[in-house]
């Protein structure tokens, strides 16, 4: 019942307005973090927000038989919806909650010795791999610390994806949605 958790149950309410079984899937992963009565362990999430390894390897062994099934132009069978019908009872914790007002520019993040553009920053560190992948991926991950740590506390389950796929991991620490939308 954490406000958190709230906020995060009405995204997915809404994004699971978009899911039709074909092109757009609800891959809910969530009993797999908890134990059986609903408690996230440090074990699994040392901070209680940032997967740690073994977080890392569940989301990933979830989120592989939808990527291959995207990338196989349709000659897999479509993995199914989990947690369907929870979805269309709509079965979701807590009240909605208000927003945050989306930023309309790009922010500079402060850091020890003056401002600098992160994001900008990271873009260039996969300036190399942009270029040598002649900007085709498989796949392109977008977010905040979650995806951006995929490449720190998920390496080992990040090194079975990029084995399987040419991943792109445009994650980045501190990011908002405003900002990911934004870019």
């Amino acid at each position: 019942d954490d406000d958190l958790r709230r906020r995060n149950d009405i995204v997915n309410r809404e994004i699971c307005k978009l899911v039709d079984g074909k092109d757009v899937f609800w891959c809910d992963f969530s009993d797999q973090l908890l134990t059986a009565d609903g408690v996230l362990l440090r074990s699994v999430m040392p901070d209680l927000l940032h997967p740690g390894r073994y977080g890392y390897e569940v989301w990933a062994a979830a989120v592989k038989p939808y990527l291959d099934y995207a990338l196989s132009d349709g000659r897999l069978p479509a993995p199914p919806n989990r947690f369907a019908n929870r979805i269309r009872r709509g079965a979701f914790r807590g009240p909605d909650v208000t927003a945050l007002n989306p930023t309309t520019r790009f922010e500079a993040r402060w850091q020890p010795g003056g401002r600098r553009n992160w994001w900008a920053e990271r873009l260039l560190q996969h300036r190399t791999q942009i270029v040598d992948s002649n900007r085709e991926f498989d796949l392109v991950m977008l977010g905040d610390s979650i995806t951006h740590f995929w490449e720190t506390a998920g390496t080992v389950a990040y090194a079975e994806l990029t084995n399987a796929y040419s991943v792109l991991n445009l994650g980045y620490s501190g990011d908002c949605t405003q900002n990911a939308i934004w870019r």
